[in-house]
């Protein structure tokens, strides 16, 4: 008898637990500006009666919004059209697991918000002193202006900073966010972009260097699976696709780069990951990445880039400061089963490497199991740091079809105190390994002879007859072990 009261117990106190955390019930309300009207209870995708049916305005959905609990959905009909901005200052709070939606119903284009104005912004969501908007998701909505240049929202999204506590765990997802002057602006920590169009936004006269996405000072930015096209300004270094600006735990992966100056650049942070995307014709560079010494000295540490496709650009990868001087600079950096191909010349003559480590403090630099393909008249990989300490070039493929420049430019400093072993040099005629302060090499035994240490495992060869030279490689397949 004592042991089934305590089972029935147990079983009441663990059913009104859960009935505390969790709502009665979750509500969906329904807006559409072709058929609703805000006298509507906002219950009904169809008009059922006077009372019965979808509201009408984007400030009767904020007005829902606000009042809105844990589970709550927010749906705009497809197919229709509003040309009011979406700004939530309210306290808009979901929970872990159980978030509030602002999303799309019924069939058609997705719903569409078409902003036109200097300075305004599609989407805004604002930091509260006490408790600032967390835990909202915002599915399949499409933000666009029709404005001229200078009549375009000056960004598509911002996420502002609170006075005391700013929004968290903001996340989009089938999201379409183009023609502003700028597409994202995020202060919070943990948002997440995915399967969303982030295209054609920037500049104007209220952002005149754009970006497509901007992460500044953050924990927590996860960006996947996601198409990132012509944001920003093609030949300007002060405009990138994405900017991240001393941010930690951060991945960006299974995305496609389109454009722009910078595929992605990193000033300052930690705990990096950038994995798996294509990157295609940046004008400049596909990652470009360092610390800072402005405003304050802050270094990058930690950063993986893996499994990556990056081509037409001048560089694919750069590893120099981003503001000032650092003296903290870059460490930690693992560069691994990558491919880079087709450099295109590049736009000022500071760049003459596909592969770029600067005279920027710069350590434990790990260079792995990478294929530099069709490298046109730059080096492969150009290493100008002097002391490139603990770091290691081992397992790359490195292949180009003329002779202007070597695969490898190196300086003696950097050459004396890295690991460099097991790479693969395909030329023609060329200079394979130049030393800067030293001596350029046309063939790998010579370099041998002078670097004793160096390239034991190492091998090169015409890039016209693998067979002949012993180097029989699968390049559709090609994966080197470290």
């Amino acid at each position: 008898m004592v042991n089934t009261m305590h089972r029935i117990i147990f079983i009441l106190v663990a059913y009104a637990a859960v009935s505390f955390l969790s709502p009665a019930y979750a509500v969906s309300y329904y807006i559409s500006n072709s058929i609703g009207d805000d006298s509507f209870d906002g219950l009904s995708q169809d008009v059922t009666g006077t009372t019965s049916g979808p509201k009408k305005t984007v400030s009767a959905a904020i007005n829902l919004l606000n009042l809105a609990e844990p589970g709550d959905q927010i749906l705009f009909k497809k197919g229709d059209t509003w040309m009011q901005s979406i700004e939530i200052k309210e306290e808009v709070v979901g929970l872990p697991g159980n978030p509030i939606i602002m999303g799309a119903y019924g069939s058609g284009a997705l719903p569409k918000f078409d902003i036109i104005g200097d300075g305004a912004k599609a989407l805004a969501i604002h930091g509260r002193q006490i408790t600032p908007p967390q835990h909202l998701k915002i599915l399949d909505l499409h933000f666009t202006s029709s404005g001229g240049e200078n009549n375009r929202p000056s960004v598509g999204m911002r996420i502002f900073l609170g006075t005391n506590s700013m929004p968290h765990h903001i996340s989009l997802s089938g999201v379409t966010i183009e023609n502003m002057q700028g597409g994202i602006i995020n202060y919070s920590d943990f948002l997440t972009i995915e399967n969303s169009i982030i295209q054609d936004n920037g500049p104007g006269s209220s952002n005149p260097n754009a970006h497509g996405i901007f992460i500044s000072s953050v924990n927590g930015f996860t960006l996947k699976n996601s198409y990132i096209k012509s944001n920003g300004v093609a030949d300007s270094n002060f405009s990138h696709q994405v900017y991240l600006a001393g941010s930690r735990n951060t991945l960006i992966e299974n995305s496609f780069f389109e454009g722009g100056s910078d595929g992605i650049k990193i000033r300052a942070g930690s705990n990096i990951t950038i994995r798996n995307n294509i990157i295609s014709d940046p004008t400049w560079t596909g990652v470009t990445m360092g610390g800072q010494g402005l405003p304050s000295d802050a270094g990058l540490d930690r950063v993986i880039i893996e499994g990556n496709t990056i081509s037409n650009t001048a560089a694919a990868i750069a590893i120099n400061d981003q503001s000032g001087a650092s003296t903290t600079g870059s460490s930690n950096i693992i560069i691994r089963n990558n491919n880079f191909s087709h450099p295109i010349p590049a736009p000022f003559s500071s760049w003459p490497g596909f592969l770029i480590v600067t005279p920027s403090p710069a350590r434990n630099i790990s260079i792995l199991s990478n294929i530099f393909w069709d490298i046109g008249s730059s080096p492969a990989i150009l290493v100008t740091n002097k002391s490139f300490s603990n770091s290691e070039i081992k397992h790359n493929l490195l292949h180009r079809t003329n002779s202007i420049n070597p695969l490898l430019r190196i300086d003696s400093g950097a050459i004396n105190n890295a690991v460099l072993d097991y790479n693969k040099y395909l030329c023609e005629a060329c200079n394979i390994i130049t030393v800067i302060g030293g001596s350029s090499y046309t063939d790998l035994s010579s370099f041998k002879a002078r670097y004793t240490s160096k390239e034991a495992n190492g091998i090169s060869g015409n890039p016209a007859n693998l067979d002949g030279t012993g180097i029989n490689i699968d390049f559709i397949n090609f994966k080197f072990n470290q």
